[in-house]
């Protein structure tokens, strides 16, 4: 059964929104039921009728806090049915509703990923989900029961997240490649310590990595005496960028910035921006004047942690005859070595142009 067929649970009751005077159906638990008893709702607060005992004030507040859940479930199956429903308009209305899709594109892709209703678990909140959406189904679920049976936090299962992708064969890239290269482009994975409220965690994607671990990459790089690194780094990773870049035995030297052209998430900014730092080993040469590209890259964002396909043309024309090594790959590029956990490594210096 998907979301947008008719739910057979029972309904207990039906009411009218007066703004609009659509019917809504209402599926209430006995602790909604008892909340209405005990409580006036309106839209901008909660008023209690009567003192509460601690025990009632916690049950409510486990009721609110899994309704709060509830309602990613709901956005995302609401925006999910306007894209199946509406098609072209559906941009349209949805601008003339208020509702921003950036902000709510983590509902839908979570309620896309268990599109299946019966995958969904009633146990277990939303953000439990959101940890494993991005696994295979048959792994997710079971990490969903192991969290079930567990009585897992969310931030338990992420750690149990971390662990299984650390374990799986293709989290190994397997030794560095041999050789020496000119050009280097860098993408590191890395870790980061989100609070409970943000549920949009590169662990949630892929393996990643401490400073300490990345750094430690260095005595095994395999740079030429004389080459340039490129190392991506989001805005909060700067300081450890910079750290890692010095590790590797780059100085730095500059840096562009990479436009997104829609705001993400962030604790201060909604970043929309990403930097690409330069730094060099030895006499290397910047490339021609007619082969520098404008600081800024503006492209819009794609799939989760995937860069702009302009940088890599960019550092071709800039370095055409250079032996090219891109470190935590995502995709093969002719003519680029690669390594990392998400593609085969490459058997030779170069890959065949």
């Amino acid at each position: 059964m998907t979301p947008f067929e008719d739910d057979p649970l029972t309904v207990s009751a039906e009411v009218e929104i007066a703004s609009t005077g659509l019917p809504v159906r209402v599926i209430r638990s006995d602790g909604f039921a008892a909340l209405a008893d005990s409580a006036v709702l309106t839209a901008t607060s909660l008023h209690f009728t009567h003192d509460l005992t601690l025990d009632e004030w916690l049950a409510y507040a486990g009721v609110l806090l899994d309704a709060a859940e509830a309602v990613r479930w709901w956005l995302g199956d609401l925006l999910r049915y306007g894209e199946h429903r509406y098609g072209e308009k559906y941009s349209q209305a949805l601008e003339a509703t208020g509702l921003s899709y950036g902000s709510l594109a983590d509902c839908v892709w979570v309620a896309d990923r268990f599109a299946e209703v019966s995958r969904r678990r009633e146990g277990l909140g939303w953000s439990h989900h959101r940890e494993v959406a991005a696994l295979d189904p048959a792994d997710a679920d079971a990490l969903l029961d192991a969290a079930e049976a567990g009585d897992w936090s969310a931030r338990d299962l992420r750690k149990a997240v971390r662990t299984f992708r650390r374990e799986l064969g293709k989290g190994d890239p397997g030794p560095l490649p041999a050789g020496v290269f000119d050009v280097i482009v860098a993408d590191c994975p890395w870790e980061y310590d989100f609070s409970a409220k943000w549920d949009i965690n590169p662990a949630s994607h892929y393996p990643t990595m401490t400073v300490e671990e990345i750094c430690a990459l260095g005595s095994r790089l395999p740079a030429a005496d004389e080459s340039a690194l490129y190392l991506w780094s989001p805005a909060p990773k700067l300081i450890e960028a910079l750290r890692v870049m010095e590790a590797w035995g780059f100085e730095y030297r500059s840096c562009a910035i990479w436009d997104k052209k829609r705001p993400g998430v962030g604790y201060w900014w909604r970043s929309r921006h990403e930097l690409l730092l330069l730094g060099t080993r030895g006499e290397m040469s910047p490339p021609a004047p007619e082969d520098r590209w404008p600081s800024v890259i503006a492209e819009e964002k794609t799939a989760h942690s995937a860069k702009p396909v302009a940088v890599y043309e960019m550092i071709e024309q800039a370095f055409p005859n250079a032996r090219r090594l891109e470190l935590f790959a995502r995709d093969r590029r002719d003519g680029w070595t690669v390594w990392g956990n998400e593609v085969e490594p490459s058997s030779t210096g170069t890959d065949p142009c």
